[in-house]
This record gives structure tokens, C-alpha cells and sequence, in this order.
């Protein structure tokens, strides 16, 4: 365990300073105790295995240097994104944390303000807030206030929460939170304020993607249905009269030639399925973008669509390939 810790480490230190710095941060979002060298490491570690299994695969299984070359530039691809994987799990876990938060923020900022109302002080408003059922954001409020016993001020550690989780929101509501009690200003009904403001916006937000799911549905039915349905039919019908002309090569008149039977198909079977690899994955990550920009406002977000508008068209490719080809014949 020891060696594997310290391999960690020793392939950390392959990062650049900013992408270390990065990989911390987003270490931090997550909510992960480890040290964030044994997460970039081990996301090297992962990216130097494939590497080498996929170099072991294409030297066993490649017959010609063409294959080679796929075969190489196909595992550099995959471990590199194998690596990028792990910071997407982290990403996806640290967003899942702030939704968490942000969903929960309104009702504790009105339980702050309630307790400040009936004559709590500050620090007990919050203790009484971290006791309610707020998820992960009691859990934050209980933290600070168990660490505010010691030398530094209370609102100190407050201001410390939005560094371990990914929410603007919470970061601008804790520090006009801090601000107005250090100003001596109306705090609850800043609070009271800040809650209905992030309640209208929810539901403003929630409007919006109703107005919004026939577009979403009408696009994930073209990526996951049309387009692969699409390719499919296309391949066949290539490969139907590409068998047309080479049973009848000899027999075609020069009427057929006309009809466009007997000219020679530039564009073969084998080039047209990898034109359709490539295109349904990159329609898939451009559509995976897309509804994260328009759902989550964040592209990034959109990768968690990848497993329905990536693999689905694959897979529903490959079926419609095999039902024509049995039912219509190959």
C-alpha cells in the first residue's frame, strides 16, 4: 500500500502547476478526504495501464502498418480520455454537491432569519440552522460552528464553506451574510430577501425547461433514433447495389449503365461505416454540450447525457445494421 501511495505521488508530479492547482480544487468540491496527488496520480497510473494494454493488443492483433497506426492513435485517444474520466467523476460529483447545497440554501437562510427574529445571536442562529434538515449544507453550518470555539471569528469559517463546495450562490449569500453583520445591517431582511430571490429564480429556471422539453426531446430523437437509423439505411442501400453491380458486372447493357447501375461507387462500404463511427460520436458530444449549455448552463455539465446520446446511437446502429440485414437480406 505504502509503494502504491508513493508511485501516486512520484506520477502527481507529472501535472503542470495550474492542473495541479485545478485537480485540488476540484478534490476539495467533491468532498474527498484523500490528498488530491493520490487522485492525480492515480489518473495517471489509470492513462500509462491502457496505454500499454492497448501498444500489447495492436501489436498482437494488427496485421498491416495501416492497422498499426489505427491501433496507436485509438489507445492514445482512449487513455488520455480514461484519464480525463476521473477529474469528469470528480466534476460530476462536486456539481452534484452544490445542486445539494443550492437547493437547500433558501430554507436555511429563512431559518437563520427566523431565529435572528425571535433573539438568537448569529453564531446560535446558524447552530440551530445546522440541526434542521438541511442535507450537506447542515453538515457545513454544523462544521463552522464547531470550529468557531477557537482563536479565529466565527464568521471566518463561514466564509471557509464555499471552498469545499462549488456554489456561487452560496459563496455570494455567506459573504453579504458576513458583510451585513459586520456592517451592523438588517440582516434578516437580507436574508428573508436573499431566500426569495433564489426561490423566483428556481421556478423561473423550472419554467423555462418545461417551455423547453419539446425542443430537448426532439433533438434526443434525432441523435438517438434518426441518425443512426439514417447511416444504417444508407450502408445498406450501398451495399445492395454494390452487390448489384458486381453479380451483374458482365451482363449490364449500356441502358443500365445510364440508369446509373453500371457506374463505378466511388465511396465504399468500409469508408462509409467509419464516416459513421465518427459522425454519430461527434454528433453525440456536440448534442451532449448543448443540453448542457441550455439545461445546466454549463457545457461541461452536458457529459453526463454521454452514456444515452453516444452509446445509444451505437448500439441502436448496430441493431438496425443486423435487422436489415436478416430480414432483408445481406
Amino acid at each position: 500500500m505504502k509503494f502504491i501511495t508513493r508511485l501516486f505521488f512520484g506520477l502527481a508530479n507529472l501535472y503542470s502547476k495550474d492542473m495541479a492547482t485545478k485537480y485540488s480544487q476540484i478534490v476539495r468540491f467533491a468532498g474527498k478526504p484523500q490528498d488530491p496527488k493520490l487522485w492525480q496520480g492515480g489518473s495517471v497510473f489509470l492513462l500509462l495501464c491502457i496505454f500499454v494494454l492497448g501498444l500489447i493488443l495492436t501489436y498482437l492483433l494488427a496485421s498491416t502498418v495501416q492497422h498499426i497506426a489505427i491501433g496507436w492513435i485509438v489507445t492514445i485517444i482512449i487513455s488520455f480520455f480514461s484519464a480525463f474520466a476521473v477529474y469528469l467523476y470528480l466534476f460530476f460529483i462536486s456539481q452534484k454537491r452544490a445542486d445539494e447545497v443550492n437547493n437547500e440554501l433558501p430554507n436555511a437562510l429563512s431559518s437563520i432569519a427566523g431565529s435572528l427574529r425571535a433573539g438568537m445571536t448569529p453564531f446560535y442562529a446558524v447552530k440551530a440552522a445546522s440541526i434542521g434538515e438541511f442535507g450537506l449544507l447542515g453538515e457545513e453550518f454544523k462544521r463552522a460552528t464547531n470550529r468557531a470555539i477557537g482563536v479565529k471569528p466565527f464568521t471566518h469559517y463561514l466564509l471557509d464553506i464555499p471552498n469545499r463546495v462549488n456554489s456561487s450562490q452560496l459563496n455570494r449569500s455567506l459573504r453579504l451574510f458576513v458583510s451585513s453583520l459586520r456592517s451592523g445591517g438588517h440582516v434578516t431582511e437580507l436574508l428573508d430577501e436573499l431566500a426569495e430571490d433564489m426561490t423566483q429564480r428556481f421556478a423561473l429556471k423550472n419554467e423555462l425547461l418545461t417551455y423547453m422539453k419539446t425542443n430537448v426531446m426532439f433533438i434526443m430523437f434525432i441523435i438517438i433514433i434518426g441518425t443512426p437509423l439514417l447511416l444504417s439505411i444508407s450502408l445498406y442501400f450501398l451495399d445492395t447495389v454494390t452487390e448489384i453491380q458486381q453479380s451483374n458486372a458482365g451482363a449490364l447493357s449500356d441502358d443500365n449503365f445510364s440508369l446509373g447501375l453500371g457506374g463505378e461507387i466511388a465511396i465504399t462500404s468500409a469508408f462509409l461505416l467509419n464516416v459513421s463511427y465518427v459522425m454519430i460520436f461527434l454528433t453525440g458530444i456536440l448534442a451532449c454540450f448543448f443540453l448542457g449549455g441550455v439545461m445546466d448552463g454549463d457545457i461541461k455539465k452536458g457529459l453526463r447525457y454521454a452514456p444515452y446520446l453516444i452509446l445509444g446511437p451505437y448500439i441502436l446502429f448496430f441493431i438496425a445494421r443486423f435487422l436489415m440485414t436478416s430480414l432483408l437480406g445481406g
